[in-house]
């Protein structure tokens, strides 16, 4: 056999360049909901991206924006040194996009749920997806949610830990990240005394300018 005949193996790296499919098996039964290729190219690049993305609003939000851009003319954008030519829709971010903290507390509770579902379609590893299932699983059945203003200590809490996880998980920095499915009670403690504080300082004021009014 001619020796230049062999194929040589494909790289362990190498992906695919399409999934087999089952045959007969149908569709599912209720479409599945797709965040904007703005977010979905953010969790590709396994970069943090906000939640309003993944909230009921940010998904019929994607609908109608990657529609219309579909057609729209394509942006620069540098990929790991490189320069690369992308489609605006995957490089442009909603201006309606709010952070966490702003969030309300259902809008929360169902963008965790899409955004988990996303990392695992999109080559997130399965540790970091557990870890981040297990710190909003702990935030739901939190007993500070019950208490004044404890809903919002809590989102403000996720939204200021799941940054700071992102940055942490940044290649170039040395030694290990924390772990986010750890729940650290003083800082919520702390959270929450000082939103209640400026909720009272807020009242002590609106007090003083009704009776000076």
């Amino acid at each position: 056999m001619d020796p230049t005949s062999r194929q040589l193996p494909h790289p362990a790296s190498q992906k695919p360049r399409i999934r087999d499919f089952e045959a007969n098996l149908p569709p599912p039964s209720t479409a599945i909901p797709r965040p904007s290729n703005f977010a979905i190219n953010k969790l590709r690049e396994l970069e943090y991206v906000e939640l309003y993305y993944f909230t009921p609003e940010g998904l019929a939000e994607a609908v109608t924006y990657d529609h219309s851009a579909a057609h729209d003319a394509l942006t620069f954008a540098q990929i790991d040194g490189t320069i690369v030519l992308r489609p605006s829709s995957t490089s442009n971010p909603s201006p309606n996009a709010v952070p966490d903290d702003a969030l309300t507390w259902r809008q929360m509770t169902i963008a965790k749920t899409t955004l988990l579902r996303c990392m695992a379609n999109t080559g997130w590893a399965n540790n970091y997806i557990a870890a981040l299932d297990k710190f909003y699983t702990r935030l739901e059945a939190h007993q500070t949610r019950f208490e004044p203003e404890g809903e919002a200590s809590l989102l403000q809490y996720q939204a200021e830990v799941r940054r700071e996880w992102h940055d942490a998980l940044d290649p170039s920095r040395p030694g290990l990240a924390f772990d986010i499915s750890q729940i650290n009670e003083d800082r919520i403690a702390r959270t929450m005394a000082n939103i209640l504080n400026r909720r009272q300082a807020a009242n002590v004021l609106r007090l003083v300018n009704h009776h000076s009014a």
